[in-house]
């Protein structure tokens, strides 16, 4: 059953109202003034978890991952706090240097970049890349050994909501080769990345890796090759339908095994939706209802095509607020296509809802308006940067 949180579980309710960038009443003078849908985007709100985050994992390098939300006020804010940032594409790139942020301080953990990005990216000054493969490390070091390189490893995880080792990394046993050959190419080979799932619920697997990493630390050092950094990715949770630890509290095994193990080592992380997932909230409209089959559909202004596209692409299911009380029913919430594929929220308890009627939906700022298209004609929800 996907999720709604109503009065009848107040103590849920406030947490998660808590956690929208905006009220009903806010809401309502905010679609007054704008129309609807809209993403109220809170700045303050990614600046307080880039530095919670930086609180709960000090002396580790904060790259921001720009495709969970390349929004301009979320660059901006976070380059102000001194962040860093992580792309995948010449296309990121050019959106984090329109800011003033130069490309050498920028990461690129792309481990497929095509021959165009590499070279565009190269060219405009950017020097850290990451391989998994021969093939790809041939093509970044065909033409110069003035690059610096982390191989990227694979460490699958099934407790997490997008298992990111699926699609790349090396397995712990290609490492040493490939690392070999890297230093042979005369390149600056520094150490390892690795992303142990988008949403992860646990840090068994972080310190999983960790544990890896320092064997095959120690193994390259016998041969001769001292390596110095160490990339932990990111996956960071963040409450979508039910609250969690806090940072500081989810990190601590972290950051003890980091201490523990790599003392004094560069080390580094890639979190996207940690920073920018509370940061925007979804105001949505009820544009018409009907009773099919004996169930309540309301059809929103807002859907899987749109601002819901995370639920197709990024496995999330999240909680939605409403301003009615009463009877609740099980009922549908469907976007506003001629699609039947899009459903934004199946069996969902609702109360009784009015064409007009607004709901927020909180924890959507990250892969949402990025994945949002404009199918059938239905325009993007606007952002509007709330303070």
């Amino acid at each position: 059953m996907d999720t709604t949180i109503s009065p009848e579980a107040p103590r849920a309710r406030a947490y998660f109202e808590k956690l929208s960038t905006v009220s009903f009443a806010e809401a309502h003078r905010l679609k007054k003034k704008y129309g609807s849908p809209l993403l109220a985007l809170s700045r303050s709100r990614a600046r307080a978890s880039y530095q919670s985050l930086t609180r709960a994992l000090p002396n580790v390098r904060i790259f921001y991952a720009i495709k969970s939300n390349p929004h301009p006020d979320i660059l901006k804010t976070l380059k102000e706090e001194g962040a860093s940032f992580e792309v995948a594409s010449y296309g990121e790139l050019k959106q984090i240097m329109q800011f003033g942020v130069l490309a050498r301080d920028i990461l690129n953990t792309q481990p497929f970049l095509s021959e165009y990005d590499f070279t565009q990216c190269y060219k405009a000054g950017q020097r850290w890349f990451i391989f998994d493969n021969a093939d790809q490390l041939t093509r970044l070091t065909c033409g110069t050994n003035d690059i610096d390189l982390l191989l990227r490893l694979s460490f699958p995880n099934r407790n997490c909501q997008v298992d990111l080792s699926y699609k790349f990394g090396a397995t712990i046993k290609e490492a040493p080769e490939l690392i070999k050959s890297a230093v042979a190419t005369g390149a600056r080979v520094h150490g390892v990345s690795f992303h142990v799932g988008s949403q992860s619920y646990t840090t068994k697997n972080y310190l999983k890796a960790l544990v890896a990493v320092r064997r095959l630390f120690d193994q390259l050092q016998h041969e001769g090759i001292l390596l110095d950094t160490v990339d932990i990715g990111g996956g960071f949770p963040v409450p979508y339908t039910c609250p969690l630890p806090s940072i500081e509290h989810f990190a601590l095994p972290i950051r003890r095994k980091l201490y523990e193990l790599f003392p004094g080592m560069n080390i580094c992380a890639e979190p996207g939706r940690f920073i920018c997932g509370l940061a925007q909230t979804l105001i949505t409209s009820v544009n018409g209802k009907n009773i099919r089959r004996g169930v309540p559909w309301y059809y929103l202004d807002d859907g899987v095509y749109n601002s819901f596209s995370g639920k197709v692409y990024d496995h999330c299911v999240y909680s939605i607020l409403t301003e009615g009380t009463g009877t609740y029913a099980k009922s549908v919430l469907a976007g506003p296509t001629c699609d039947s594929f899009d459903i934004v929220s199946e069996d969902i308890m609702l109360p009784h809802l009015e064409i007009g009627d607004i709901l927020l939906v909180p924890a959507m700022g990250a892969y949402s308006n990025v994945s949002s298209t404009t199918y059938n004609g239905f325009s993007q929800a606007k952002i509007i940067a709330i303070d």
